[in-house]
């Protein structure tokens, strides 16, 4: 991956929280490694470059290992372990896995996560698979912490510091949940099913008082809560058989996701037919 530092200066909290929801952003306190092609959110958040760009090395799964049963890795068919590396190798390790149904991508998707060693991931899916994860990543890890969390009522969340720690919700209840996850700012998240998240879902489009400019705000569901969530997470993986089934804006919606605000913005989502 190719980055551009920048140092930090005085940012504000509002300015750091922007600055965190650049996809693939590395942060030491002191500077701010940037991907280079995302180089122009830094720009216009008045950062200054202190480094041209530099090609860092793709992140291996090999940090994934100890929190695998010992027989997973040559379980991996090839296609999960290319899929796994590209994926690993994406700008801010971000991608989509477009399998087939069967083909293994909660598999794919859990040594994904665990690539990136001791940390939350959260895990969004349909209400009816939340259990299917349960039993899969009982059977492929060892020594993760994991939660299945339901109910309209968040809880209050303690996460271990010493291994992974996995949550998984469905998308009926994630907006109810949503404002906890944020403050949790999972390191790793994945949308399983990611073609349910549609962008017209996310907005409401009125004419503002000039009766010419439209006006976009967010409504409160589940395309927004992911819309939201997606913006504080520092790597995010879909995954899907079906990446269109209707209109190309469904991709982007999808596209938009996996790497917030690289593929444009909204009035581009609701335009494209």
């Amino acid at each position: 991956m190719v980055m551009t530092r920048f140092a930090l200066g005085m940012l504000d909290s509002k300015g750091l929280d922007s600055l965190e929801s650049i996809p693939g952003i590395r942060l030491n306190g002191v500077t701010a490694a940037v991907p280079t092609n995302c180089a122009w959110m830094a720009l216009e958040l008045g950062l200054h470059e202190v480094a041209g760009p530099t090609r860092t090395e793709a992140r291996t799964a090999k940090a994934a290992l100890p929190w695998l049963q010992p027989w997973v890795p040559e379980f991996l068919t090839s296609y999960q372990r290319e899929g796994v590396l590209v994926a690993l190798a994406s700008p801010g390790e971000s991608h989509l896995f477009v399998w087939s149904a069967g083909s293994g991508k909660t598999l794919g998707a859990l040594v994904w996560s665990l690539a990136a060693g001791i940390g939350l991931t959260v895990v969004c899916t349909k209400s009816g698979i939340r259990p299917t994860w349960a039993r899969e990543i009982e059977t492929y890890t060892k020594g993760v912490e994991s939660r299945v969390l339901t109910g309209e009522r968040p809880e209050p969340i303690e996460l271990p510091t010493d291994r992974p720690s996995i949550l998984v919700i469905g998308y009926d209840t994630l907006p109810a949940w949503v404002n906890t996850l944020v403050k949790l700012r999972p390191h790793s998240l994945v949308f399983d099913e990611i073609h349910l998240l549609k962008s017209h879902k996310r907005w409401n489009a009125e004419v503002g008082d000039d009766g010419e400019k439209v006006k976009f705000t967010l409504r409160d569901n589940r395309s927004t809560a992911a819309y939201r969530l997606a913006r504080v997470a520092r790597r995010r993986l879909g995954t899907t058989a079906t990446p269109v089934t209707d209109r190309v804006r469904d991709l982007w919606a999808e596209l938009d996701l996996i790497h917030p605000g690289e593929f444009g913005h909204i009035e581009m989502g609701m335009h494209l037919s």
